[in-house]
């Protein structure tokens, strides 16, 4: 990614009378605008259109091309993933809203049960009872499993 700052860097530079020395170094190449002083040096030439494209300046052209399109790739899959990402995250909230919904409800019908069973004549008595026992039953299946609400 540096590489391509730098060559960049060089390509935005268009003063027509600067010279660029290419000097070749233990660690890989420097431009500079000084000759080397080891000696051993390229001199790029500037024309009204820009540096002329050297072999290592096409490769790195080319390179810089290829790693374009590698970044608009992987920038469409990051994309993509976030939107699947957020797409699973709405549909798991709305499945734990709907739970808890459902739950609520399911609470308030239990407690309503038992209500009525204490209120209840003995003449009801077993039936109400009966009643809460099973909204209580459907309450603790339904939201006090390991997959419900707590």
């Amino acid at each position: 990614m540096l590489r391509i700052l730098f060559l960049a860097l060089l390509l935005s530079l268009s003063n027509s009378a600067m010279a660029v020395f290419k000097c070749e170094t233990n660690s890989g190449f420097i431009y500079s605008d000084l000759p080397c002083p080891s000696g051993k040096s390229t001199t790029l030439k500037n024309n009204s259109t820009g540096f002329v494209p050297t072999p290592d300046g096409a490769k790195a052209k080319q390179q810089a091309e290829k790693e374009k399109k590698e970044l608009k790739r992987l920038e469409k899959e990051r994309h993509q993933r976030e939107a699947k990402e957020d797409k699973d995250n709405k549909n798991v909230a709305r499945v734990v809203a709907s739970k808890k919904s459902k739950c609520t409800a399911l609470e308030q019908r239990k407690r309503w049960a038992e209500e009525d069973a204490s209120n209840a004549s003995e003449k009801s008595l077993a039936k109400a009872k009966t009643k809460a026992r099973r909204a209580a039953e459907k309450y603790a299946a339904t939201c006090q499993s390991p997959q419900g609400l707590q």
